[in-house]
């Protein structure tokens, strides 16, 4: 979800020398300089004890949100959207991708924060309520750091992907559905699943799980950021594995930082809004 707009920003804002962006690009990396967020050898970077009793519950909470995850998504398809044969097979229509777009990660998610509930793991995943207004305060400034980096990831991918294949840029139908939605309520549904409902969800799987039982597994906090992203990326359209994978990059190392989930959901969150917005725009 995070790179479903990524292929609608305007044209005029894919120039990677734009005055706007490269002046972001500067700050951005003022804003590393200073605050030391590029320091690997930060002392909050270093790899923590292994802690192996959280292993098995966080590699259970992982395999177990995403069958969650998967589950609705194959009875919707046994259920309401039938294939009897491979002529018949017809691809969803909007609705119906908005539909699983908000079902699929809210059962997930459901299912995946239930399996913490009176578990010791829920402090060490960072996903406590009242930790809530500290992240989304420290999500707003991370997210500003990355989105340049990001946008230029973009911008040379974009150019090689046009130059070299010949092909046009896919759109993720979930952003198709809000561009051309003429119901209210479904472009509401389709903003929530791309603001709300998938970076709640790929954050807690990708994350809170999946980084967690990494980082424990290799005693290694960059290692787990290096792999989880890449995990991340692959789940995406291939041409946009790039500028995912930086923003994955920030997104864990945000989280290794600040020991709160709702840091990264936050950037994940935002990251998603403003790409929704610039295509509205657009």
């Amino acid at each position: 979800m995070a790179g479903l707009a990524l292929v609608n920003l305007d044209q005029q804002l894919c120039d990677a020398f734009a005055p706007g962006w490269m002046l972001w690009l500067g700050l951005a990396l003022l804003g590393l300089l200073f605050s030391g967020a590029w320091r690997v050898n930060d002392p909050r970077l270093k790899a923590s004890p292994r802690q192996w009793e959280y292993v098995p519950i966080l590699a259970l909470c992982s395999f177990a949100t995403f069958v969650a995850w998967l589950l609705p998504q194959f009875l919707f398809i046994i259920l309401v959207h039938p294939t009897p044969g491979k002529d018949d097979a017809r691809p969803l229509s909007d609705r119906e991708a908005v539909l699983l777009s908000v079902l699929a990660p809210a059962v997930g998610w459901l299912v995946g924060v239930s399996l913490l509930r009176g578990s010791r793991a829920v402090q060490v995943v960072g996903y406590s309520l009242r930790r809530l207004p500290a992240g989304v305060f420290e999500g707003i400034p991370g997210i500003a750091l990355a989105m340049p980096f990001v946008f230029v990831a973009f911008t040379v991918m974009q150019t090689i992907w046009i130059r070299y294949t010949h092909s046009p840029l896919t759109e993720h139908q979930l952003l198709h559905a809000i561009k051309e939605s003429h119901s209210a309520w479904t472009d509401v549904a389709a903003t929530a699943a791309a603001v709300v409902i998938a970076p709640m969800f790929e954050e807690l799987l990708f994350r809170g799980y999946v980084q967690g039982t990494l980082r424990r597994l290799f005693n290694s906090r960059i290692i787990a950021v290096f792999i989880t992203s890449a995990l991340f990326a692959v789940i995406h359209d291939h041409w946009t594995i790039p500028p995912i994978f930086v923003l994955s990059l920030f997104l864990g190392f945000a989280y290794e930082r600040k020991g709160n989930l709702w840091t990264s959901t936050t950037m994940h969150a935002l990251f998603n809004l403003f790409n929704i917005i610039t295509s509205r725009m657009g």
